[in-house]
């Protein structure tokens, strides 16, 4: 078996490093999906601003706030869909380094 081959076949074990740039989107689409919902929040709660249940589907913050949430579900779904488990062994391991 030649090298390439080898290296070709290593690098198909784990799927982060396989799936690189898929992972990186997802850790953006979360990322996105979080400062949507933290700044339709912010903006909620100014003192200016004032909420009653006649206008909630009628102001645009709450269609941010939704889109905020369906981003960063599909990005922590689509992350944790990506990386692989550690295994049990691997899990041991670094609990015993913190304690």
């Amino acid at each position: 078996m030649s090298k390439k081959q080898a290296k070709s076949e290593e690098s198909t074990d784990g799927a982060p490093a396989r799936n690189k740039l898929l992972l990186y989107f997802a850790f953006g689409m979360a990322a996105l999906g979080a400062a949507m919902l933290v700044v339709t929040t912010v903006l909620v709660f100014m003192p200016n601003f004032e909420l009653q249940w006649e206008t909630v589907l009628k102001i645009p913050h709450t269609y941010i706030a939704l889109v905020g949430l369906i981003l960063l579900t599909t990005g922590l779904i689509l992350q944790r869909r990506i990386t692989k488990p550690m295994d049990l062994k691997e899990t041991e391991q670094l609990r015993s380094r913190l304690e």
